[in-house]
């Protein structure tokens, strides 16, 4: 079995800590989750927005804004879901 990749980084106190990729990922995970729902909430405010005022929106810009959606959605993991794409709201 290959050895673990392996990255050290200096803590606040000037200390090298030497941490495996698979630590660094359990570190990372709680807050990428916090991120993550941040995101889903802000789509789901652009998606209501859009949703309330599509009629006063040019096509063009409904079409714009379908896109940062879901480039959103999909940078996120969001994609799935039809909760968090515009597709339902906009049509382009």
């Amino acid at each position: 079995m290959p050895e673990p990749l392996m990255f050290s980084q200096n803590d606040p106190r000037g200390n090298t800590v030497t941490k495996t990729l698979k630590q660094i990922i359990a570190e990372m995970e709680p807050q990428h989750r916090r991120d993550q729902a941040l995101i889903r909430k802000c789509i789901e405010g652009i998606t209501e927005y859009a949703g309330q005022h599509a009629k006063g929106f040019p096509p063009e810009k409904l079409a714009e804004l379908r896109v940062f959606v879901e480039g959103l959605a999909s940078y996120w993991g969001l994609e799935d879901s039809n909760n968090y794409t515009c597709g339902h709201l906009i049509k382009g």
